[in-house]
């Protein structure tokens, strides 16, 4: 039950010379990147992944293993990344949720073909029947999710401690027989000695999610998810790892790999850069509370993923622009899309901001002043001024098209600002407005510093 202190990744390469090294390579970097701290799940995952390339002869599962710690610990996180180095791709592995396993039909479910499709068809007359679901730990299933010549099936229960008293009957029985009888005679039957099974355990209470009861500092943790487990359990247990909480150091680590990932992908597949600068990262990082790992994905999903995709839906992100986020105040961040990566957002002041310091005051005639010295011609760009939710009345909405005219046209003459569309309209009891203008990044800085943060995607640039 003792894990190593440190994974042996010279051992794991001996394994398989021929194809392993790259992937322990690989493995090495991401453990030591998510990872970092929390020596027992490396241990861990190194032990899944040595068992996974290297099966000993036997005749019940070939590994059962227990991470255990409080919610977003990034549990699921290192089953994603080993899946990731032994098959190719973090979704090549079976995750269950026990929370929905209340009961023995729904035990059952995953395993017995008929009992998952012996609802009644629902179907037009002449539309051809539906296909038979598929069970997640049907045999076919098993051999389905496999990949990268690994012969291997990694199966995770997420919350493992919520699941009936049946499901734990079921898996006492599938480890220690290898399989499970369909039938009575057993003449029809799952095989499970080729699978690797993860038991996630939740060892707090939180948002209606039940955890360890009597975890305490005179009852160490892992001495408590041992008696949560029991004798019977335990006797199939190959090692148990504790996954702490992150600090603010690892969590800003994760959070510069997943906005590292997401501007790969969005280059990738539509061909526009990302840009998230310190303010906006900081304040992703201050919506944590305890030190919560997996909560950064989190907020990186809801404040710039989702808006980011939103604008996506709209067409203004696409090929060959840059989207700035950054945090202005609020509750949210403020997003820029750009035709370039020339007028990138900067913090230190300097004229080829694009986005103004929230942290500066003055109006748009006194932050432009110091624009009129300078001769050298501005690239002009469109852009658009939209107050996301509009006004609840057209005064107010009269009152704030008529500021930021006048601040456009109190702008310098190199900056060349002109107005190319002005419309407030009535739309759902709300009054919109949007004003489209040609000015240079410093002429649109100007007129943010005057205006206030009217929410995210409020300001829009054009090509």
């Amino acid at each position: 039950m003792e894990l190593k202190p440190v994974v042996d990744y010279a051992q794991l390469v001996k394994l398989t010379p021929d194809v392993v090294p790259d992937r322990v390579t690989e493995l090495s970097q991401r453990l030591s990147a998510i990872y970092v701290g929390n020596p027992d799940g490396q241990a861990l995952a190194g032990e899944i992944f040595e068992r996974a390339l290297s099966p000993k002869p036997r005749n019940e599962v070939r590994g059962v293993y227990v991470l255990a710690g409080q919610r977003s610990t990034a549990k699921k996180t290192l089953v994603n990344t080993i899946a990731k180095v032994l098959f190719g791709d973090a979704e090549k592995r079976i995750m269950i949720d026990s929370r929905q396993l209340i009961n023995p039909y729904a035990v059952l479910r995953l395993l017995d073909p008929s009992i998952l499709n012996d609802g009644p068809q629902m179907m037009m007359p002449g539309m051809p029947r539906r296909p038979m679901a598929m069970p997640l730990l049907s045999q076919e299933n098993l051999q389905k999710v496999r990949g990268n010549g690994v012969d291997c099936t990694i199966v995770c229960l997420d919350h493992y401690q919520a699941g009936s008293e049946y499901l734990y009957q079921t898996l006492q029985k599938i480890f220690f027989d290898g399989f499970y009888g369909l039938d009575d005679a057993n003449k029809s039957k799952i095989d499970f000695r080729d699978v690797i099974f993860v038991l996630l355990v939740d060892t707090d209470e939180v948002g209606g999610r039940t955890g360890l009861p009597g975890l305490s500092d005179e009852d160490p943790k892992v001495e408590s998810v041992k008696k949560s487990l029991g004798d019977a359990m335990m006797e199939h247990v190959d090692g148990i790892a504790m996954c702490r909480n992150f600090n603010r150091d690892e969590q800003t680590r994760i959070l510069g790999m997943e906005i590292d990932a997401f501007a790969g992908y969005m280059k990738t597949r539509v061909g526009c850069d990302v840009v998230v600068d310190e303010k906006g990262r900081t304040f992703l990082l201050d919506q944590i509370d305890d030190g919560r790992g997996s909560d950064v994905v989190a907020n990186l999903t809801k404040h710039v993923i989702r808006p980011i995709n939103v604008e996506e839906l709209k067409g203004n992100v696409r090929k060959g622009r840059t989207v700035y986020a950054t945090h202005q105040g609020g509750d949210g961040l403020s997003f820029f899309v750009a035709d370039t990566a020339a007028d990138a957002p900067v913090d230190d002041g300097s004229s080829t901001a694009a986005v103004a310091d929230p942290g500066t005051a003055g109006d748009g005639a006194s932050a432009s002043a110091g624009f009129a010295a300078d001769d050298v011609p501005r690239a002009q760009k469109r852009f658009a001024i939209i107050p996301m939710g509009g006004f609840d009345s057209e005064d107010e909405a009269k009152g704030w098209q008529t500021k930021i005219v006048d601040l456009l046209g109190a702008l310098p003459l190199i900056d060349k600002a002109e107005i190319r569309k002005n419309t407030l309209k009535l739309f759902n009891k709300r009054w919109m407005l949007r004003v489209e203008f040609v000015t240079s990044a410093q002429g649109f800085e100007a007129i943010v510093k005057a205006l206030p943060d009217w929410g995210q995607g409020s300001f829009v640039m054009f090509t």
